[in-house]
């Protein structure tokens, strides 16, 4: 596999994660809000290998209208993006139960001194209160590459 993105997709802002030759290569957060916005942001991440997208389940979003939108905004944007393979597990599949902060200094532990630097490059661009979508999203790629 050549790439690999990874999506976290969200009320108001989707995360993203690419991975090329098993290693992290760019991530980031788009903001602009409405699917079609974010599938116009992420046009750079078009034609991956392998696209991982997380599957909103109930537990996650409660309210339903958010679980609907959050769901059609991932569908348009893979959609978009014309994967040749769709990943599509939920959140309890690819990082189970545990807490976010444990979860995330997990994550970074698996990553390579270049790839930290790449989240830290982000980590300045993002809100802090935003910098954990930006976390999940490499965390749904390394689950796809099995690291």
């Amino acid at each position: 596999m050549s790439t690999l993105v990874a999506l976290d997709p969200g009320v108001k802002n989707l995360a993203w994660a690419q991975f090329g030759a098993g290693a992290l290569t760019r991530c980031g957060l788009s903001r602009e809000g409405s699917a079609v916005c974010h599938a116009h942001a992420l046009a750079s991440l078009s034609c991956p290998d392998v696209l991982v997208l997380e599957q909103m389940a109930p537990r996650d979003l409660p309210n339903a209208a958010d679980l609907i939108a959050v769901s059609h905004t991932g569908a348009y944007v893979a959609g978009a993006l014309r994967p040749t393979v769709l990943l599509y597990p939920t959140a309890k599949e690819w990082k189970g139960s545990v807490p976010k902060r444990i979860h995330h200094d997990r994550l970074a532990a698996k990553l390579s001194p270049a790839e930290r630097a790449v989240v830290a490059e982000v980590a300045v661009r993002v809100p802090a209160g935003l910098l954990h979508n930006v976390w999940d999203a490499v965390g749904l790629g390394l689950w796809g590459l099995r690291r």
